[in-house]
């Protein structure tokens, strides 16, 4: 069964460090609406901070209001050009 991931990638002048507090913002908002239980189940994620790329599941429920949630904050704190985000199919083998 495919998998869907959304890929992101930030502009240079975006410190890593804003990123994962965003992150960690939509985490916590997720949870309030999925609760702890589904986060820990369904909550996948990886940043690789070497290539700025972050990836985030978003083949459930909670997994695509944690990209909603991330999106809206990444684009009021830092504006449409900052960022690029990208939908990606995966069998379970790897992410491309």
């Amino acid at each position: 069964m495919a998998r869907h991931f959304y890929q992101y990638y930030f502009d240079s002048a975006i410190p890593l460090e804003d990123v994962d507090d965003l992150l960690t913002l939509a985490i916590v908002s997720s949870e309030a609406i999925h609760g702890s239980a589904r986060l820990r189940l369904d909550g996948r994620y990886w940043l690789d901070k070497s290539s700025r790329k972050l990836v985030i599941d978003g083949s459930t429920k909670l997994g695509s209001s944690l990209n909603q949630i991330f999106t809206n904050h990444l684009r009021h704190d830092f504006g449409e050009d900052a960022f690029s985000v990208k939908r990606v199919e995966c069998d379970g083998a790897g992410i491309a």
